[in-house]
């Protein structure tokens, strides 16, 4: 009961941490995660025997069946993993690739047309024409019923051969390596078991010396163990530090003749005894030593996923805190754009204050010097007087150009040069007028006052209207109001200019255009930090 709740424990720990995983993790080790859950909720024990081809896997899972349903000959035959139970009765079924199983008469002819890589005549098979996976029920099998064996495709093949090959392997709780005496252990030996350590463990490989002797018999199998096995053991030593493994698997090896070791002579067993006790012990273990194995695989694979995660973890901090800077950067420049703005719209404001009430009152002094005894002598000042006034609004657009120039040499502004500048002074002329500066437009309206009074002159006003009280004051009263009228269109025409002004300097000091940056992005951070303290509670639990 207690393996039972680890493992669910554990179990469900390991689905919590695959329900996290970021999805930009590598598929390959979303697979691997996915797959060590499959293999630690598994019931059954899986003993996988692989090798390179024609190591000699099917004639020795043949002798442990007591059944030749395994094709075996010259060329590599295994082209489908065939899994084998002990169970009754005998029989054969294949699964295709689309999933669907077919009951095939039980022998090893039949099952070559399903399973095998070369047809009758020698053609090599397509992977798409062969069985995805054959089933046999073996009542003689040497295993227990709780154990499954599965015969897995040669390596060192076709590159898909390989790795549905390894791709099983990986699943297995015990891989029995099988590797020939004649050519012996190889780089390619050492090459396919530094992956599979890599992704099981060195925990679950057993390795398997098939003796490729050139006599059969009682002597022959003595004197390989005497004179060969030696050297083989050697060699093994030499290549186990880069496999991963060490001396405890070379001790171990299994030494077995793979056509005999069904045979006993005089005592000798080809090491068939060695296998089937091995075999044997494989089923005896317990529940909880199994499950164990099988949390150390998936502590290993879960250090695999945190190690992932912390190199993720570097480059997503990186790029938060590189996206982060220009997002700072993009904020300081939307800041500085809207100092700018308000800047220009001061200075445009500044530039018209008090324009108004300068220019209207030029026009009532110069108006009230219009007087019945002072006629002339006012009306002659008045112009002049105005004038100066709506002269107020050159200075006003001199000073409003210069601070807009001041403003334009901040380096997020557009500089205000002298094509600029004169776009400005262009805007205060009022609307309509023809180019007419408000000074000309108040003397124009000035001039409408001799042209209103065309019998007044001037220069003789005082001669001419001498005692003539009453159309003195008329004539005072009149010009009086043309002055003021004149005033207030003066007054009128600089106001009228500001909108136009104020969009414009908006216009000409336009920060250059800015490219919209997001925020920094919380989420994968947030993700990741999840799902490495899911792995980091999974991989506590499988090894508590």
């Amino acid at each position: 009961m207690r393996a039972r709740a680890r493992l669910e424990d554990v179990a469900r720990a390991v689905r919590s941490a695959v329900s996290a995983m970021p999805h930009d993790c590598p598929q390959g080790l979303r697979v691997r995660v996915e797959k060590v859950l499959k293999v630690l909720e598994r019931e059954e024990i899986h003993i996988c025997v692989s090798g390179l081809f024609k190591a000699g896997k099917s004639t020795l899972i043949n002798q442990l069946a007591r059944w030749p349903i395994l094709p075996s000959g010259s060329l590599p035959e295994t082209g489908a993993p065939a899994v084998l139970r002990r169970r009754s009765p005998q029989q054969v079924r294949i699964q295709s690739r689309s999933g669907a199983m077919q009951e095939i008469e039980a022998n090893a002819e039949t099952l070559s047309r399903h399973t095998s890589l070369y047809t009758e005549d020698g053609r090599r098979r397509e992977l798409n024409e062969m069985a995805l996976q054959a089933e046999i029920d073996a009542p003689r099998l040497e295993i227990a019923p709780n154990v499954v064996l599965v015969d897995l495709p040669g390596l060192r093949d076709t590159r898909e051969m390989d790795e549905v090959a390894l791709d099983l392997a990986s699943e297995a709780d015990l891989i029995l390596w099988v590797f020939r005496s004649e050519p012996a252990f190889s780089e390619q030996d050492s090459a396919f078991l530094a992956y599979l350590v890599e992704m099981c463990g060195a925990h679950v490989i057993q390795l398997v010396l098939n003796a490729m002797t050139s006599q059969k018999g009682a002597n022959a199998w003595r004197e390989f163990l005497r004179d060969v096995a030696p050297a083989h053991r050697q060699a093994l030593r030499s290549a186990i530090g880069e496999i991963g493994l060490d001396e405890r698997h070379v001790e171990k090896l299994c030494i077995v003749d793979a056509t005999l070791v069904r045979k006993a002579f005089i005592g000798v067993t080809f090491g068939g005894r060695e296998l089937f006790r091995l075999l044997r012990s494989v089923a005896r273990r317990s529940d909880l030593t199994v499950k164990a194995a099988r949390f150390v695989r998936v502590a290993r694979t879960l250090d695999v996923c945190a190690a992932w995660a912390l190199e993720a973890q570097t480059e997503i901090e990186a790029a938060y805190t590189e996206a982060a800077s220009r997002y700072e950067v993009y904020r300081a420049r939307m800041d500085r754009r809207d100092a700018i703005r308000a800047e220009i719209d001061a200075a445009v404001a500044q530039a018209f204050q008090g324009l108004d009430d300068e220019i209207a009152r030029a026009g009532r002094d110069a108006a009230s010097g219009v007087s019945e005894n002072g006629y002339s002598v006012g009306v002659n000042v008045a112009g002049p007087l105005v004038n100066g006034a709506t002269s107020a609004v050159e200075t006003r657009r001199k000073g409003l150009i210069a601070r807009l120039a001041a403003i334009g040499s901040d380096p997020e502004a557009v500089p205000l040069d002298a094509k600029m500048a004169g776009r400005i002074e262009t805007a205060f002329l009022p609307e309509g007028s023809g180019a007419q500066s408000p000074r000309a437009r108040f003397e124009a309206v000035i001039g409408t006052v001799s042209t209103r009074q065309p019998k007044l002159s001037w220069g003789r006003v005082a001669s001419w209207l001498k005692g003539r009280d009453s159309e003195v004051e008329a004539a005072a009263s009149a010009t009086r109001g043309a002055v003021r009228s004149a005033a207030s269109t003066a007054s009128r025409a600089a106001l009228a200019c500001q909108p136009r002004v104020r969009a414009l300097a908006k216009e000409l000091l336009e920060p250059p255009s800015i490219t919209v940056v997001a925020p920094p992005d919380e989420r994968p951070r947030e993700r990741l930090a999840d799902f490495v303290s899911k792995v980091d509670h999974a991989r506590a639990r499988a090894v508590a």
